[in-house]
């Protein structure tokens, strides 16, 4: 079973270098930009939707790797997350979503994780990895505040034993360990 898994690899890491030799070149663009870089077909694709779309086409993907950000869709525009907003019903909201994340980050208060209840399943980092870190053998942290509030919202909803929440008062919840896993004290 093990020879015929290794020779199915094989056989893809062939394929793919003869698909890449035989590619046409690569023109990079910004993987958010509005326009594709097929531009002969009038579509307009971004990020990795156009890297699928190229791939069809039969080119190679347009997108650098280096530019997608490694969470779920977050885009990394800093001029639209970066904007307090007023909803309907008069109240504030941070970014272009309002959610509860969102209402709670402009309402001044601080995310995070009660390491005491994380059982260290990684559905945090799933959902954004931009503002949550799981060091290996310790509990998940927040590393970073700002970020997309639909996903820090879905990170929320989808954690198993509820650890993360929005607060005021963030130090009457004992952190053991740091984003990169160094113990505090």
């Amino acid at each position: 079973m093990l020879r015929r898994v290794t020779n199915l690899a094989l056989r893809r890491g062939r394929a793919d270098k003869e698909y890449r030799a035989s590619a046409p070149p690569v023109q990079a663009i910004h993987p958010w930009s509005t326009e594709s870089s097929d531009s002969s077909n009038g579509d307009s694709l971004d990020g990795i939707a156009a890297a699928v779309a190229s791939l069809a086409h039969g080119q190679a993907p347009a997108v650098t790797t280096d530019r997608i950000a490694l969470t779920s869709g977050a885009k990394n525009d800093s001029a639209v997350q970066d904007v307090l907003n007023t909803a309907e019903d008069g109240a504030a909201y941070w970014g272009p979503i309002d959610n509860d994340s969102a209402r709670s980050k402009a309402a001044g208060e601080t995310l995070i994780i009660d390491q005491w209840e994380c059982i260290q399943c990684g559905t945090c980092v799933e959902n954004t990895d931009a503002v949550f870190a799981l060091p290996d053998d310790c509990k998940a942290s927040v590393f970073n505040q700002e970020g997309p509030m639909d996903l820090i919202q879905d990170a929320i909803d989808a954690c198993p034993v509820t650890c993360i929440s929005w607060t005021k008062e963030p130090d009457s919840f004992e952190q053991l360990n740091d984003h990169e896993g160094n113990k505090l004290a």
